[in-house]
């Protein structure tokens, strides 16, 4: 919804991580993540209520380990109308990248 829904101190590390990558841009690899970043420290801003106007089924995978707060992610899944929100115990904010099987049996079982 907002940057400020991650935790602070991944908030910390992207804007560190920002300052290192903005100033070895002339190398692409440096520059793709510096904006990368930049979007993380300023989007989104999506307003709750937008939210409430989402009327198809949306399951809200969280993770134990996540960079984003379990309050923001609780108040996703509350202020949409049709949701389920599943929290991931031991798994980390890459969790579909390195446990992709589990992540797909649970959203498999939700359809």
């Amino acid at each position: 919804m907002s940057p400020q829904g991650l935790k602070t101190m991944s908030r910390i590390a992207v804007r560190f991580l920002y300052s290192i990558t903005i100033g070895l841009c002339r190398f692409s690899w440096f520059d793709e993540k510096a904006q990368t970043l930049a979007l993380m420290i300023h989007e989104p801003n999506i307003p709750v209520s937008q939210l409430n106007q989402i009327l198809v089924p949306v399951l809200v995978l969280t993770v134990q380990f996540d960079v984003i707060r379990r309050k923001h992610s609780q108040m996703i899944a509350k202020e949409l109308p049709i949701s389920e929100w599943v929290v991931l115990k031991y798994s980390g904010h890459n969790l579909l990248k390195w446990h992709a099987k589990r992540a797909n049996g649970i959203i498999f079982i939700l359809l």
